[in-house]
């Protein structure tokens, strides 16, 4: 709902009226410019959650979710259309965005659209189509207009724990401040669970594992100040009582983070991904060290450049800093998915939880999100994308 309320009450009405409008053409075009932007933007994000991954094979015949144009009559019920239809409208939306030429350099903030904006997001839209040259040059285009990647060291606070121990808490405050964000969502990141299988994917030394406000950050030293092993397991028995499992938990009301934002570090990892599957093992890993130097504690830090050489290990190493650099936003949902249907990358994945051992494959229906029960409920044109009943 969120998705569609952006392209029907702010998109379609721009791209409806602004010629109509009163003013220079140079404004007009800056609104519709950034009005297409949006529009793929939020049609591409509603396709990632409820429509199945993109298949070349079978994308004129799958069905994605609805395309709404500017000519749209609200009055009638809107009906999905193919996954190649979908994604064809959403690179058309793109194309005239970039066509126009009129967004700046530098938006009026970051939650409006840069000139960046519309290359990131045709390379992320590329990379789901598979077009991986396509891909490759929107990022290198996105980056021409943007490549500020923000050292999170800068971010680290030094203070006390609630209960007096020295702590180093990671404080970027707000992504409307960080350049790195082409576009920003804030969003805070608190009382969410982090499950262990999560954890242990970050880097060693990853600001954002070992200096995110969390309850074993924020309560160091509840128990045993001496002894910060035994204190943090007392730690993780108390958020069993508080929130029904044994794990750490997000406890962030000082930050908000980009959840649903484009970075420049987007772009350097998909030309990673793009470099790995030309072979090109060495540019890539340089790609991933442009991000990692700035988010990995000089003691941890080591270069991949140089150290890592089979196109196995660059996948790993890959797969590493996209957990990092996505975590708690939309992006690790949407490159996993995308994975699930490539050989190389593709992985079953399990997770323990209260006893239970839960498995998702890479072919299961559960990356498929249900179309919520009220758009179902009014429009009988709109039907789930997955089988299973």
């Amino acid at each position: 709902s969120r998705c569609y309320s952006v392209i029907g009450r702010v998109c379609n009405p721009i791209l409806s009226l602004a010629d109509e409008a009163e003013g220079p053409q140079e404004h007009k075009n800056r609104l519709k410019a950034e009005a297409y932007a949006m529009r793929a933007f939020f049609e591409y994000a509603a396709a990632q959650k409820y429509a199945r991954v993109y298949n070349p094979a079978t994308a004129d015949a799958e069905m994605c979710v609805p395309i709404v144009p500017e000519s749209w009559d609200i009055q009638i019920p809107t009906t999905q259309s193919t996954q190649k239809e979908v994604y064809a409208q959403i690179l058309s939306d793109l194309d005239n965005a970039i066509s126009l030429d009129a967004l700046p350099e530098v938006a009026i903030n970051r939650m409006r659209f840069c000139a960046a904006m519309p290359y990131a997001v045709k390379a992320h839209v590329l990379m789901s189509i598979h077009d991986y040259d396509g891909a490759a040059l929107a990022a290198s285009e996105a980056l021409k207009r943007g490549d500020v990647i923000n050292d999170y060291a800068d971010y680290l606070v030094d203070d006390m724990s609630t209960y007096g121990c020295p702590i180093t808490k990671f404080v970027p405050v707000t992504p409307l401040n960080l350049e790195e964000n082409y576009f920003a969502s804030s969003a805070q990141i608190n009382y969410n669970i982090i499950m262990p299988s999560s954890d242990k994917m970050f880097e060693d030394g990853s600001y954002m594992k070992d200096n995110l406000i969390t309850t074993l950050l924020s309560g160091r030293g509840s128990y045993f100040p001496g002894d910060l092993v035994s204190d943090s397991l007392e730690i993780l028995k108390r958020n069993e009582t508080n929130y029904g499992v044994p794990y750490n938990v997000t406890s962030d009301l000082e930050s908000t983070h980009n959840q649903t934002g484009i970075k420049t570090t987007h772009m350097y990892l998909i030309l990673a991904e793009c470099a790995i599957n030309k072979g090109r093992i060495d540019e890539a890993m340089g790609y991933l060290d442009k991000i990692r130097v700035k988010r990995i504690a000089p003691a941890h830090y080591r270069p991949l450049l140089g150290n890592v050489t089979t196109k196995t290990d660059a996948i790993a190493a890959l797969k590493k800093t996209v957990h990092g650099e996505y975590c708690y936003s939309i992006w690790n949902f949407i490159t996993c998915k995308r994975w699930t249907i490539l050989d190389d990358y593709k992985e079953t994945r399990t997770r323990e939880l209260l006893g239970k051992t839960y498995t998702l494959t890479p072919e299961s229906d559960m990356w498929v999100f249900p179309f919520p029960v009220t758009v179902i409920s009014q429009n009988p044109n709109i039907k789930n994308n997955y089988t299973t009943k």
